[in-house]
């Protein structure tokens, strides 16, 4: 499975991350890079959830399941929006 963790280099999202990797799962992590970094096996990609192309930087890449674990409904919305139809689950 191709997941996204939107964060996963610190706390829940990093576990989650580390957990599916563990699995086998294809797992890209997406963040700010300055908490952490992803944990081995995860490919890191940098967003910033705070700007409006926050991200951007996942370009037209498609998931099978997301995971978002951020605490801001903003955020959330934004990222859903921007990845609508690129995400599965």
């Amino acid at each position: 499975m191709r997941l996204l963790v939107l964060g996963g280099t610190q706390f829940l999202g990093r576990a989650i991350a580390a957990s599916a990797t563990g699995l086998g799962h294809a797992v890209t992590c997406a963040a700010r890079g300055l908490s952490g970094s992803a944990p081995p096996g995860a490919r890191f990609v940098a967003i910033d959830r705070d700007r409006p192309d926050g991200v951007a930087g996942l370009g037209r890449e498609r998931f099978d399941a997301a995971v978002d674990v951020a605490r801001r409904p903003d955020q959330v919305r934004r990222a859903r929006a921007a990845l609508d139809g690129h995400v599965g689950h």
